[in-house]
Formats: structure tokens, C-alpha cells, sequence
């Protein structure tokens, strides 16, 4: 794992990765964003809080990647898609990545 800070998932990390993880179940609409909570508490039986430190030290152990465009490194949870055989991460959380 990274040496950066972990840190927890801030409201709109939170609502991003769960509306990737049930795509079905969380609209992009008000409803959508109030229904979040509830959801992550129907599915895992722990509340936003726990949720939110859980996932900032999990996105930690995800493989890093390096940005095309800047060459910066971090740790990302997302969206992942093939282009072309390339594969394409769209991150719903990130962190930076840091070097022993």
C-alpha cells in the first residue's frame, strides 16, 4: 500500500462509485443521490461513515496508474472500458500515489 494519506471518501466519491457499482439502482437525480445511504447500508450493513473510511483505504491497494496527460500517479477506483485494446479508466476516486 501507497504511503500517501489515507483519506475518506468525500459526498460526491461516495455517490459516483455506488452509482457505478449499481448502475440499476442510483439515478442521477436528486432521488438518486438522497437514495445513496440507504443503499450502502441495505448492501453492506454499515453506515456512510465506515463506508466512506472503508473504500478511502481499499482505493489504496488498487494498482497505480499513470496519467497520460500529466504523468501524475494515483491509486483510482472506476469506471473501466477497452478502446482500441487500451484500457480506460474513468476514476469515481482517486489518490496520489507515492514512492517509499
Amino acid at each position: 500500500m501507497s504511503k500517501a494519506t489515507i483519506k475518506p471518501l468525500t459526498d460526491l466519491e461516495r455517490f459516483e462509485l455506488v452509482q457505478i457499482m449499481y448502475p440499476d439502482e442510483i439515478t442521477e437525480d436528486d432521488a438518486g443521490w438522497d437514495a445513496v445511504e440507504g443503499l450502502i447500508y441495505e448492501k453492506f450493513n454499515i453506515d456512510v461513515e465506515d463506508f466512506d473510511n472503508l473504500v478511502g483505504r481499499l482505493v489504496m491497494c488498487a494498482p497505480v496508474m499513470g496519467s497520460p496527460l500529466t504523468g501524475s500517479q494515483h491509486h483510482v477506483l472506476g469506471s473501466v472500458t477497452l478502446v482500441e485494446g487500451r484500457q480506460v479508466v474513468v476514476a469515481a476516486v482517486k489518490r496520489e500515489a507515492q514512492s517509499e
